[in-house]
């Protein structure tokens, strides 16, 4: 049985295999739209993230306390600016009941039904309140179990507001967040993912972890691995409109690309009887990673706009504008992870 406590690292610590890492996504106006991506990580395995060693070590509980190395990196976009990496350092972390804390000030701690959410990173800092819409986190918490041995606890939009400092200066901001606890002892296949959030918790996304060629390819070229034959292990494709309390979820959706070696962009089609989905993700930019351990596995995230939306269900639709104000973000992943 596999340990998918949101607050614990111990499944990491349990396979060579083992990886657990919490991920946020901000998606925030200051008041001009800025992306932020951040993501703390444990795993079994030592390895390099774009050159940066990682040697990991078991996890040591003292009474409720349990400490381990953690490696924390991510990137932002704002004004057309990419700022990569938003931190790439191994921390010393401490793991507790409600929280996770790193030595330079980073936090993820539950407060008044959501969560305090601190990062300081090399230019940028950001202290934010992650709460939901409506009701309690734990209430809307999903778990959910991607083949054998892949589990996420995630919330998909999160009400977000707090400061961000850039070079000394603190800004007020407000958006949304995507918050992933996740959980495996497998190796990780390549994926292509993106999530798009509109006003209030309406919110679009995909997921299409996939096998081929690409989990041999060992460079970051993002034109040759678009053009691979895949064999995909899932099709999802979803949305939420909560004005028309409409909520949808397809498994049969295609993906077609639009290569482009910084900015591809992503189109997501589905059909169900007389009842019809699109959505268009244009990328803006490119965050690279690269995790060196048995094999090369190569982490791409994209700064996004949804530029198309239409939802057709026998003459009732949803459309781009209905959704409100929309930022986005994609990933594609390739290689392998052991």
């Amino acid at each position: 049985m596999m340990d998918v406590s949101f607050w614990s690292c111990d499944e990491s610590a349990k396979s060579r295999f083992g990886f657990d890492w919490w991920w946020v996504l901000l998606f925030l106006k200051d008041p001009n739209p800025r992306h932020a991506m951040v993501v703390w990580s444990h795993r079994a395995s030592p390895a390099k993230i774009n050159g940066l060693p990682y040697m990991p070590s078991l996890p040591v509980r003292e009474g409720d306390e349990t400490s381990a190395p953690m490696l924390a990196s991510g990137w932002s976009y704002a004004g057309g600016q990419m700022n990569v990496p938003l931190m790439l350092q191994v921390y010393d972390a401490r793991m507790r009941k409600d929280n996770v804390e790193y030595s330079k000030g980073g936090l993820l701690k539950k407060e008044d039904g959501g969560f305090r959410f601190t990062v300081n990173g090399d230019k940028e800092k950001y202290d934010l309140k992650m709460t939901p819409w409506n009701g309690e986190w734990k209430n809307q918490t999903v778990v959910e179990k991607i083949g054998h041995g892949f589990i996420v606890l995630y919330s998909k939009s999160l009400k977000t507001e707090g400061t961000v400092t850039i070079n000394g200066k603190t800004m007020q901001v407000s958006g949304s967040a995507n918050l992933q606890k996740v959980t495996t002892n497998v190796p990780l296949p390549p994926w292509y993912w993106g999530i798009a959030h509109g006003s209030g918790d309406n919110y679009v996304d995909y997921f299409f972890p996939y096998l081929g060629a690409a989990l041999l390819q060992r460079h970051d070229k993002l034109t040759t691995t678009c053009d691979r034959t895949r064999l995909l292990l899932r099709r999802s494709f979803g949305f939420r409109h909560r004005e028309s309390n409409t909520a949808v979820q397809f498994e049969n959706a295609r993906i077609k690309i639009t290569p482009h070696e910084e900015t591809p962009a992503y189109t997501i089609t589905a059909q169900r009887g007389r009842e019809h989905a699109k959505a268009v993700f244009q990328t803006l930019g490119r965050a690279r990673f690269l995790i060196e351990s048995r094999r090369p596995f190569f982490y791409n995230g994209f700064p996004a706009e949804l530029v198309d939306f239409e939802y057709n269900n026998d003459g009732e639709k949803v459309v781009l504008a209905d959704l409100g104000g929309v930022q986005a973000s994609c990933e594609h992943a390739w290689g392998v992870v052991l």
